[in-house]
């Protein structure tokens, strides 16, 4: 009876061995398969990032025509362009450029009377070239205010034409002007503004007898109005 039970006995820890390892064996598989995920999750290489958008380039130069009138009994009209090479310094919002200028202005015509008494039609046309400095100041959105000041010299030449005949003059004298008016970058390449000038020109030294002193009172000080189309790259 007890060799019965011994062998009962045996077989029944034999039986429940394999049983209890498989249940021991659990832990170690959970761990194993936490470490295989991490590894994996480790494994997978981040999304780049999305590709910012690209600004557009950046321009340092500047061309401009312009076309006016000037105010005056006199009348008076004038055609022009403009080059300039600047920007923008880093963090500041006003763009500076060094600009250079040439303006042709004709159409202004005075009737008068010579000592005698006799009728003349006196003429007048400039040509001027200078140097100077434009700054953009931004206002709102496309929208800004362009100011500049310029200093050159001017032809002056004037032409009196009458029944003794057509007598003609010209000098150069120095000049210095300053503009001031809205415009507005419509495109990338383009803006379109309207200016303000004031010309003062040196007369001094100009003689009383002279066919330009007449046109003293009248070109010292002129000031015009222009529009503009203004191309930068």
């Amino acid at each position: 009876m007890k060799l019965m039970l011994s062998t009962l006995l045996t077989l029944g820890l034999a039986a429940a061995a394999p049983r209890a390892g498989a249940q021991a064996q659990n832990p170690d598989d959970s761990v194993e398969a936490a470490l295989e995920s991490t590894s994996a999750d480790d494994a997978v290489e981040p999304e780049p990032p999305p590709p910012r958008k690209r600004g557009k380039p950046g321009t340092f130069f500047l061309g401009e025509l312009g076309a006016g009138m000037l105010f005056g009994p006199e009348g008076g009209r004038l055609v022009g362009g403009t080059f300039g090479v600047g920007g923008m310094w880093r963090g500041f919002p006003v763009r500076f450029y060094a600009i250079g200028e040439i303006e042709a202005i004709g159409g202004m015509t005075h009737d008068g009377f010579y000592d005698d008494g006799t009728p003349v039609q006196d003429e007048l046309s400039m040509l001027a070239m200078g140097l100077g400095v434009r700054a953009y100041i931004p206002l709102a959105g496309p929208l800004r205010l362009l100011t500049e000041a310029t200093a050159g010299s001017v032809r002056m030449t004037a032409r009196a034409t009458s029944s003794a005949g057509v007598f003609e003059e010209s000098i150069n004298r120095g000049y210095v002007a300053l503009g001031i008016g809205p415009q507005v970058r419509v495109h990338h390449h383009l803006s379109l503004g309207v200016r303000y000038e004031s010309m003062w020109i040196d007369f001094s030294g100009v003689s009383s007898a002279s066919n330009l002193s007449v046109w003293e009172p009248a070109a010292r000080n002129r000031s015009r109005v222009l529009g503009t189309a203004t191309f930068h790259f």
